[in-house]
């Protein structure tokens, strides 16, 4: 997604992106302190480690990178993992996060190509948007008990992912058919699920953010009558996405819904929709009828 990308390559400005708060070094660690006198790790300071580059480009001579968050630094408590702090670190095949973590923030780990497991401790109770965008080589993760709220698209493009095991006393979220959903909520959080046809089960309210993004294998998907909302980049780079049926529950579709859908030919719109968002079709270049 280009403004993914885009939103990647920014973090490299890692002064800018932190505004007036001072970035500390300690370590393979970048981080700042919050008002609460708290460590959020931002950052790591190699850039052998943080490689965009091969975003572009195949490398042979990857090095296998582990990396463990330290609990405290400076005898200060690290309790975040911030806004794109791995970004692109294409190396980094295992990462081991201290029990004193709270928050996984956005984009967190988005492109961490190699990372193929992650063990996320009780502690965390908040896993941001995009988490794990494109990590490409992920198959397992497990979610605590202790996680009450997940982020849209927070498994989008995790093309070999196998397993999200949720903590059987985890009363927020469920798993079903490579789908996860918030139960509270009645809503598609992300899909993982490499299968060509899709139906989401009833009672489901809103079709989340990215929700179903860069699900590659998608040619249809079946919506019930009891979805009101689909967000923002629902469906976008859906690429083999040939037909959806909206159905007359549907409300709101914002924007970019289904954003460089290639195989999208026809769409219709039902009476019950009242809002659509830009740039809703951007994209499509096979659409043809939009009634």
């Amino acid at each position: 997604m280009i403004r993914k990308l885009i939103f990647c390559l920014l973090l490299c400005i890692s002064v800018s992106v932190f505004g007036e708060e001072e970035v500390y070094s300690y370590g393979d660690f970048e981080y700042t302190i919050d008002a609460n006198d708290e460590v959020c790790i931002t950052g790591l300071v190699s850039e052998e480690i943080t490689d965009w580059h091969s975003f572009f480009e195949e490398k042979t001579d990857k090095k296998e990178v582990n990396i463990v968050i330290p609990r405290t630094i400076e005898n200060k408590l690290v309790t975040k993992i911030g806004y794109g702090a791995f970004s692109f670190c294409n190396s980094l095949t295992i990462i081991e996060i201290p029990d004193s973590v709270i928050s996984i923030g956005d984009s967190a780990f988005s492109s961490c190509e190699s990372l193929t497991s992650i063990e996320i401790p009780d502690s965390v109770t908040t896993i941001g948007e995009s988490a794990f965008y494109n990590c490409k080589s992920l198959t397992n993760i497990n979610i605590p008990k202790s996680v009450t709220s997940i982020g849209g698209g927070v498994f989008s493009g995790c093309k070999k992912l196998l397993n999200v095991n949720i903590s059987d006393k985890n009363e927020n979220f469920a798993v079903i058919n490579n789908i996860l959903y918030n139960k509270k909520e009645k809503s598609v959080i992300s899909c993982f699920s490499n299968d060509s046809h899709v139906t989401i089960p009833s009672g489901i309210k809103k079709i989340g953010l990215e929700a179903f993004a860069s699900c590659y294998s998608l040619v249809n998907i079946k919506i019930p009558n009891t979805v009101i909302s689909i967000e923002e980049k629902a469906f976008s780079h859906c690429f083999l996405l040939a037909s959806v049926e909206i159905p007359n529950s549907v409300i709101y579709i914002e924007k970019e819904a289904f954003y460089s859908c290639d195989s999208l030919t026809t769409i219709n719109i039902p009476y019950s929709v009242i809002s659509i968002g830009g740039g809703v079709f951007s994209g499509c270049k096979k659409l043809l009828n939009v009634n």
